[in-house]
């Protein structure tokens, strides 16, 4: 969260505890549904009405679970294992501060916040580390200002940090912390979890949040965008790449599991969740841009993958979670509203924590409290292609509907189960999605004015890469375009004809910018196999066959 929301939080609280109180969320929902609304005003802590950060811990000795709960005034461990009966386990008091941050590594949990508000019973307390293992006991834990060696000698002491990010080596890296311009003070917690030590302070610009993997640094530097920086040698961390997001305030990022992608938020009214390939760092691409309402002002914070899902917490709105089983074409498929708010106001879901062996979903909102959601996310079948027809009907070139006989526009077509609209785009392009698997017959009428039925059956929980090999072939009944489909095998396509391999006496291979990628003749041979070009995308086949006819058809480059 921007650091100006210090300057008028503070005039506001009042009003909004006062609403709050008298509000109730709505409760909008998809796929999701509570288990557990645990507000501040139930704690029987002392705890402020206002939360933030938020974090769980699975404690493999005992199966419990438990909710790390971020405050204005403090920390609240709870154990949800039982979420109708949720069990305070430690209240940590602390300063006053509308921005705390926790992360889990092992058996400790470690705390930030960032600056004071006014009031406050004591100042800056630098970083909280608590023994998990202490829970059913006598608690365990402690308040520490963490020295950090100047390059021109002496020490600085770090007194606050806004975020911090526990990686899978042993690292925890301080973010916007008080050093310098707010970079990352980076912290060894392998050797000694109780005892941090420095080890490496990256000191270029300011970081607000980052995600750490394989030494590799994906830094949200609000207006500086994404840097990318590594941290192989954590005493001199250098910058390796760095872009700007949609809305030049980058917030948070997390990366897919494969690595492959890179999710981002922007803090801003009508602000996008982002998308970026990373396959090619030489050439990082946005694959897309999300809003849950456009023109609403709504504001997306945290985003988190979790498998095949991004969870994302998004203020007024609450909680949403994407299906990104296909990174260039995501689906929402669950969301739940937590907040009494709406609008494009910094208020509601701040915090989002997906990773309990449970399942279930904790959501901190700043205004109603901790919410423990369990999720029925259906799997989504995705269905797309290119609609072609024989414009000339002896056999090719196929062309797209818009380029056919010079017919333009769209069209519709109607599932005969549902009466849901597929769309055909004037380019011939056409895609949709279902939660669940599609057993249905598509009808319509072609540009020529008769009934076409095109029966699809696609499985569920399955990805363009996986099942939109071959493009749909629409053509008149009457008409004498042949049956050719392209068939996707390991690295390679096939081509048949009523159900017959199609053997090649000569090929090529043309990208989407009109540009011939590969050329094969085989004079003292044939093919029946085509193998796929270097680049992902849509090609066009551009084939002579044995008995000298040319087919042009599409083919998905997965």
């Amino acid at each position: 969260m921007r650091k100006f929301l210090k300057y008028w939080l503070a005039a506001v609280f009042a009003v909004v505890y006062a609403l709050a109180a008298l509000s109730q969320p709505n409760n909008d929902s998809l796929n999701m549904r509570s288990v557990l609304h645990y507000p501040q005003g139930v704690w029987g802590t002392g705890a402020s009405n206002i939360n933030n950060g938020l974090w769980g811990y699975n404690d493999t000795a005992t199966g419990k679970e438990y909710a790390l709960v971020g405050n204005y005034r403090g920390l609240l461990i709870t154990d949800i294992t039982v979420p109708a009966q949720p069990v305070n386990k430690l209240w940590v008091p602390g300063v006053y501060s509308t921005w705390r941050e926790v992360r889990v590594k092992g058996h400790y949990a470690y705390m930030v916040h960032d600056f004071v508000a006014a009031g406050s019973p004591v100042q800056n307390e630098g970083l909280l580390i608590v023994d998990l293992d202490s829970l059913n006991g006598t608690p365990r834990y402690k308040k520490m200002r963490i020295p950090v060696p100047k390059p021109t000698g002496g020490f600085d002491t770090v007194k606050r940090a806004h975020t911090l990010f526990a990686d899978e080596k042993g690292f925890l890296y301080l973010f916007g912390s008080n050093i310098g311009p707010g970079g990352a003070v980076i912290l060894d917690i392998g050797t000694d979890p109780w005892n941090p030590a420095v080890v490496g302070h990256y000191n270029s610009n300011y970081i607000h949040d980052g995600y750490v993997r394989n030494d590799t640094l994906y830094a949200a530097s609000l207006w500086n965008g994404i840097v990318v920086v590594n941290c192989v040698l954590k005493s001199n961390p250098t910058v390796v790449k760095s872009f700007q997001t949609p809305n030049q305030f980058a917030h948070n990022c997390w990366l897919s599991d494969d690595g492959r992608v890179l999710y981002t938020t922007d803090e801003q009214a009508n602000a996008f969740i982002t998308a970026y390939d990373l396959s090619d760092w030489n050439n990082v691409t946005e694959l897309w841009r999300y809003q849950v309402q456009p023109g609403s002002g709504i504001i997306p914070h945290n985003a988190h993958v979790k498998g095949k899902h991004l969870v994302t917490s998004y203020y007024t709105f609450g909680v949403i979670a994407q299906d990104i089983e296909c990174p260039e074409w995501p689906v929402l498929v669950g969301y739940y509203d937590t907040s009494p708010f709406s609008g494009g106001n910094f208020h509601g879901a701040w915090s989002v924590y997906p990773y309990g062996n449970s399942g279930r979903i904790l959501v901190n909102d700043m205004e109603s409290g901790l919410w423990v959601l369990e999720e029925e996310w259906p799997d989504v079948t995705r269905f797309g292609g290119w609609a072609v027809i024989d414009w000339n009907q002896q056999g090719g070139p196929y062309m797209p509907w818009s380029q056919a006989g010079g017919i333009s526009g769209p069209l519709d077509y109607v599932w005969k189960s549902n009466g849901d609209t597929l769309r055909v785009e004037a380019d011939g392009s056409f895609r949709y999605h279902r939660f669940g698997p599609i057993n249905d017959t598509l009808v319509g009428i072609n540009p020529w004015g008769q009934p076409v039925e095109l029966p699809v059956i696609k499985s569920g929980g399955t990805c363009p890469q996986d099942t939109l090999a071959v493009p749909q072939f629409w053509g008149l009944p009457e008409g004498g375009m042949p049956a050719v489909q392209v068939r996707m095998l390991t690295g390679a396509w096939a081509l048949y004809e009523n159900g017959t391999p199609v053997a090649a006496r000569r090929y090529a291979l043309v990208d989407a910018l009109g540009r011939t990628v590969r050329s094969v003749s085989n004079p003292g041979g044939n093919t029946e196999t085509i193998a796929w070009p270097e680049v992902p995308g849509w090609y066009t086949l551009r084939v002579e066959t044995t008995d000298g006819r040319l087919i042009h058809v599409r083919a998905l480059r997965p």
